[in-house]
């Protein structure tokens, strides 16, 4: 329901804040475990033999998310509904730039370089997405149930982003994304069948992908048969796996 001018918010979500806050935890201590020997035995790098090196700066980025988040929390929802489709927008321009003028690495360009830093325009369209979805979903409430405002302005948006992730290319942010849009489409009150045909024409699109760009296809193989590329595609899974079974 729309906000009413002059309301108290509501409080913070406390369970989800402290599911959030566990994951987190969770993660920088696994940043610590997987980088405290490297860190140490690398005196002449740029953690300089300190083993805490990668942890320190991961706990920082870790407290200023969270700072970011406590505070977008108390943005109104006007902000939000304002900006959505801004915000969109912005993330197809660099998301169009990205293959002009794009950093390369592995293959792949996938990142804009600004000064020394470097964006991912995929995360951005990601949240644009989300913010976007929403804002399409509270204008036609009521009518989502219909292809005219359930499916195709959502549909046309993933067609695009999904279009130029390709040329990077970058598929797994592509699926993730898609992933996002059709849950976020299914809340919102879309028909079920909709899904069901999506899921088809998902099917055969992704079957024409991989014959065109066996790129992507390899991240499947791997995971299928890990052991088969112990110390190039399937490394990382089969280190793990030994991890897991030497406890």
């Amino acid at each position: 329901p729309p906000t009413i001018k002059g309301t108290r918010r509501k409080s913070l979500d406390v369970p989800f804040f402290i599911l959030v806050m566990l994951l987190l935890s969770i993660g920088v201590i696994m940043v610590l475990s997987a980088s405290f020997a490297r860190a140490y035995y690398d005196p002449a790098g740029i953690t300089g033999g300190n083993p805490a090196y990668y942890f320190v700066r991961q706990l920082v980025f870790a407290a200023l998310g969270v700072a970011a988040m406590l505070f977008m929390s108390r943005l109104p929802m006007g902000f939000y509904k304002r900006f959505s489709i801004p915000l969109l927008i912005a993330a197809l321009i660099l998301l169009a730039l990205v293959p002009v003028v794009g950093v390369k690495a592995n293959g792949a360009r996938r990142w804009i370089g600004i000064g020394s830093l470097t964006v991912q325009p995929s995360e951005i369209a990601k949240i644009a997405v989300i913010l976007s979805f929403s804002y399409i979903i509270c204008r036609n409430r009521g009518k989502m149930k219909s292809f005219k405002y359930g499916i195709l302005p959502f549909a046309a948006i993933l067609l695009v982003i999904v279009g130029l992730l390709i040329l990077e290319p970058h598929f797994s942010a592509s699926i993730i994304i898609i992933a996002i849009g059709a849950v976020m489409i299914f809340v919102g009150g879309a028909k079920l069948v909709w899904f069901v045909a999506a899921a088809i024409l998902a099917g055969g699109g992704l079957a024409v992908l991989l014959t065109l760009f066996p790129y992507a296809s390899t991240p499947i193989v791997t995971w299928r048969a890990p052991f088969s590329s112990t110390s190039d595609e399937g490394y990382q899974i089969v280190q793990s796996l030994y991890t897991i079974g030497s406890g």
